[in-house]
């Protein structure tokens, strides 16, 4: 459901864009998965990985598959690519319109929920590029990634959003030097 949470990210909870979202997230993989249902696999048919992801069932394949590999990367890279290029069209747009902001104050509480937003894209993003844009990823170091923008993105997120509340930084501050 990666490409479902790359489409989310896009359009920051319209409703009729959520119902596409779902749709599409659901839709972007149906052509891997039955590909990847119709190898053959031996052994323990055990995988040694948190999700099922694309890479580590076709690497459990008794079979070589070089083109469900590579339909499975072809679809992760663009859906990664064309949703983060719209986000950051979407930015380019949001940018030109706060720069026209009369008020400096206006302008910095802008640009500051601006870069909490980006910051949570780009820890997503990053992570997700790592794992299925790079084929050699799959490994124990794809898991930890896995791991990452599975748990600690949406961990982080709270704290990211309210790193702008001030009685949140007054905690965390109160909480890190102690109580005074």
């Amino acid at each position: 459901m990666g490409a479902t949470e790359c489409l989310f990210l896009l359009a920051m909870l319209c409703w009729a864009l959520v119902a596409s979202c779902w749709l599409c997230g659901f839709l972007w993989f149906v052509v891997p998965t039955v590909r990847i249902s119709q190898l053959s696999f031996c052994g323990s048919n055990t995988l040694d990985h948190f999700l099922f992801d694309p890479a580590p069932l076709v690497a459990a394949s008794c079979t070589p598959a070089p083109q469900t590999e590579q339909a499975c990367y072809a679809l992760s890279s663009l859906i990664i690519f064309v949703t983060i290029l719209f986000i950051l069209a979407s930015y380019g747009l949001v940018i030109r319109a706060v720069l026209w902001l009369h008020t400096g104050a206006g302008r910095h509480k802008a640009f500051f929920t601006c870069t909490s937003h980006l910051a949570m894209v780009g820890l997503f993003y990053g992570s997700a590029m790592v794992t299925y844009v790079n084929p050699a990823a799959s490994g124990s170091s794809g898991k930890v990634v896995t791991l990452f923008y599975t748990m600690g993105t949406p961990l982080l997120n709270p704290l990211i959003y309210n790193l702008r509340n001030k009685e949140m930084k007054e905690a965390e501050r109160r909480t890190l030097l102690g109580k005074r």
